[in-house]
């Protein structure tokens, strides 16, 4: 089990910045089954989406990107069967 949530006993800024193009930890990725489903359950949760699930360049994954309450950046991914 993975918990998300957001600490309102200890508030603390946000980050002004956190993009995949900065150094250090960025992201956390997740594999999952079901990728429109991730996406509308985060959504549903109040987490902020980035994307709608998009097949990756190299056609082996669909994935999408959101911010979890605190703004940390999540990564979904669904590995997609070998064409």
């Amino acid at each position: 089990m993975i918990e998300l949530l957001k600490d309102e006993a200890h508030p603390t800024p946000s980050p002004e910045r956190n993009t995949l193009c900065d150094r250090g930890i960025r992201h956390v990725a997740f594999t999952v089954t079901d990728v429109g489903a991730s996406w509308r359950r985060l959504r549903e949760g109040g987490c902020q989406t980035l994307s709608e699930p998009v097949n990756s360049p190299d056609g082996k994954a669909r994935l999408f990107f959101a911010r979890d309450p605190e703004g940390n950046l999540l990564e979904m991914v669904q590995m997609l069967a070998n064409k």
